[in-house]
């Protein structure tokens, strides 16, 4: 049975392969171990090093050889290949920390300190987590770069999402009372690429609006419900076209996937307008000049999806209040950059909610009201340890 150390080996070895099978004049060595311990000769010291199972990973470690005044090439766009004379020299900042007696890694950057041993995960999982987006092809090389680069969407990242909208649907439906007519689903909204032009709905929105059957009730979470054709015309139509968030592309600015910021399930109400004045210091930000008030769709609360330079599916619950933290993750990602959850994450997380109980269910959906993610702004948010892979 293959053990974990060759299991993580690999991982490891596939991701390099996907990072340099368009350059054809990349030559790969196993020699990391041995240049690891004449980087850091103390490590020899080690009592039993070579029973470790970080000994027996690393040891069977593939590297592309550095070209002559380069250093190490990349796994992935986030990622170098491990390099044990950068590590020591001072110049490392950010990356994966392997603990090599307990196998385990972290996304970490200096000066900050270490996590505690609980928020460490499995190298396996970091490994998977990266090969993942390989194969889904959110990594992928550009040829007129030259270069490994990230795609900002993939259709993977829209069926995951539409899965994840569907198991929160079915566990709501799942619980509607027994004296409820099921209503059957409504057909997804019909949207047009001059009304996703005019309106500046990004596309990764539009494709998951296209696609997505609307619920028989009201609310998919507290407060929050999904557009009709006719509603999204109307909260869209008679907005200045000046405004921030219609002026501003987000994301790459690929001109062929232009990405704005865009209302995608919302509330019947806008936020409060003396944000500024509130004790919550989350909630005082909304209009600041870093806040994400200018995104929004005058004022109104509800789930938006505001693209990232490299992830046009990521999210943010902007709430009456004007709360924008109640749909983050809690803490730091283990195993890359943090960022906000991506739809399927969001979506998944509220269906957990739901068929755990958390979430009350009427005859109109889920029974709570809106104000529910300002008084449990903690349970709200997603735990980065129920997304690994």
């Amino acid at each position: 049975m293959e053990s974990y150390p060759e299991r993580c080996a690999e991982l490891h070895n596939a991701l390099l392969q996907k990072a340099i099978e368009n350059d054809p004049s990349a030559v790969t060595e196993t020699t990391l171990i041995t240049r690891l311990l004449e980087a850091a000769p103390q490590l020899s010291g080690i009592p039993g090093l070579r029973d470790l199972p970080a000994y027996r990973f690393l040891s069977l470690l593939k590297t592309a050889r550095s070209r002559p005044q380069q250093g190490p090439g990349l796994l992935t766009p986030q990622m170098y290949q491990p390099d044990p004379f950068l590590f020591w020299s001072g110049t490392f900042s950010v990356g994966v920390i392997l603990n090599l007696r307990t196998c385990r890694a972290i996304w970490h950057w200096e000066p900050g300190p270490f996590p505690d041993d609980e928020q460490w995960v499995s190298l396996e999982i970091v490994l998977r987590n990266a090969l993942a987006k390989w194969d889904s092809g959110k990594y992928y090389w550009d040829v007129t770069l030259g270069s490994i680069c990230v795609r900002a969407w993939t259709q993977t990242d829209l069926s995951e999402a539409l899965a994840a909208r569907e198991r929160l649907l079915c566990g709501i439906e799942a619980r509607l009372p027994e004296s409820v007519h099921k209503s059957q689903r409504l057909e997804p909204l019909e949207i047009s690429q001059e009304m996703m032009s005019a309106f500046r709905v990004s596309r990764f929105v539009g494709e998951f609006l296209s696609r997505a059957p609307r619920p028989g009730f009201t609310f998919v979470a507290p407060g929050i419900t999904t557009f009709s054709t006719e509603a999204l015309q109307s909260t869209h139509a008679s907005k200045d076209p000046a405004s921030f968030r219609r002026s501003t592309l987000l994301g790459q600015e690929d001109p062929d996937d232009l990405e704005w910021a865009s209302l995608l399930l919302p509330t019947n109400k806008s936020v409060d307008q003396d944000t500024s004045r509130h004790a919550n210091s989350d909630i005082q930000s909304f209009d600041k000049p870093w806040g994400l008030g200018k995104f929004t769709v005058s004022r109104q609360a509800g789930l938006y999806v505001i693209p990232e330079v490299t992830e046009s599916d990521t999210v943010q619950l902007i709430t009456s209040s004007g709360l924008t933290t109640a749909g983050e993750f809690r803490g730091r990602c283990p195993w890359g950059k943090s960022r906000p959850p991506t739809l399927a994450e969001i979506f998944g997380h509220w269906a957990s909610l739901v068929e755990s109980g958390t979430w009350a269910v009427a005859a109109d959906g889920v029974a709570e009201d809106h104000n529910w993610f300002d008084r449990h702004a903690m349970d709200a948010k997603l735990d980065w340890h129920d997304h690994l892979i």
